[in-house]
């Protein structure tokens, strides 16, 4: 195997170990905030409502709705909130 290879295999390796390890929300979670911080400046740059106070449509409540059935079925409901 070429030196090359090798360290992207190792690279992969240590990659996906603390995938396992953390979790991918953990790992996702700085990347995520900094998407929503950047999000509420582009829908109110002047900071007057959070994004939390926009009203979702229907469509979307009865699909978090139908997710979050099986998910509650298998114990996992702890990760729809």
């Amino acid at each position: 195997m070429r030196a090359s290879n090798q360290r992207a295999a190792c690279g992969r390796i240590g990659g996906l170990t603390t995938s396992a390890r953390l979790g991918g929300m953990t790992m996702t979670a700085p990347a995520r905030r900094g998407f929503r911080q950047r999000f509420e400046q582009d829908v109110d740059p002047d900071g007057h409502q959070s994004v939390s106070c926009i009203p979702l449509a229907s469509t979307s409540l009865r699909q978090a709705r139908d997710v979050a059935k099986p998910l509650a079925a298998l114990g996992w409901d702890h990760l729809v909130s």
